[in-house]
């Protein structure tokens, strides 16, 4: 038999299913075709924002007055009160071997035991304190450290002005020189040799007047004054170097 001679017959294709690739891509096509168009969420950027945004608003609340800055206010205006009223005040000394001590001491330490009792209610953490001491246990007990925490926190802020004082009157002197004026070993000066007691003891009165009669222009006046305002400046040192 000719093979030649038989026309080739053409192959029908099977109908696509439901599940082939043109099918699907039949299906795709007009699923995207009928869809809504998507929302597009905004950039992260304008939800949350950047550093820079941040930076101004966290300026802001540094310079936020807080509890701790206005009691830190408070603790250098008080010192600096402490500062003008020694400059301005005039003190006189009453130049009595009696009353030197008495006086000098006085314009030492009463001062600043008024600042350290105006420094205490004026520190919000100490009604703070006083607020945990007192209350009941209850379910929460009371922790020591805590007080002692606050207590140490009132204490140094209200012993910044007190001792503002104490260190502007030593390094002024005038104070010292009041207190332990009639204090001074007279052996320690030659001029003090020809000398009765008694004559000693109202000359070393008198020096912290320094316009009056006995010691004016007196060298051995300048030399106690000057051995005591040394004294004075030791203290100091002493003070700096304990703290």
């Amino acid at each position: 038999m000719d093979m030649r001679s038989r026309p080739l017959e053409d192959k029908e294709e099977p109908p696509a299913g439901p599940g082939s690739p043109p099918a699907r891509l039949a299906l795709t096509r007009k699923a995207a075709e009928t869809s809504p168009p998507a929302r597009h969420s905004p950039p992260a950027a304008a939800l949350y924002p950047g550093p820079a945004t941040d930076q101004p608003r966290t300026l802001f609340q540094h310079f936020q007055p807080s509890s701790e800055s206005v009691m830190n206010g408070i603790c250098l205006l008080l010192a600096a009160v402490t500062v003008k009223l020694n400059s301005s005040v005039d003190f006189n000394c009453p130049c009595l071997a009696r009353y030197n001590a008495l006086y000098g001491l006085g314009l030492l330490l009463k001062p600043p035991v008024a600042l350290f009792l105006c420094g205490l209610p004026a520190n919000r953490q100490s009604v703070v304190m006083v607020e945990e001491w007192r209350r009941p246990a209850g379910h929460r007990r009371k922790d020591p450290g805590i007080i002692r925490y606050m207590f140490s926190s009132v204490l140094q802020r209200a012993l910044a002005a007190p001792l503002v004082w104490i260190l502007l009157a030593l390094l002024n002197g005038k104070c010292f020189v009041y207190a332990f004026s009639s204090s001074v070993d007279p052996d320690k000066f030659l001029d003090f040799a020809n000398m009765t007691p008694s004559q000693v003891q109202l000359f070393l009165a008198k020096v912290p007047c320094k316009e009056d009669e006995l010691v004016r222009d007196s060298p051995a006046r300048k030399a106690v004054s000057r051995y005591l305002r040394c004294l004075s400046q030791i203290l100091i040192q002493s003070i700096q170097d304990w703290g």
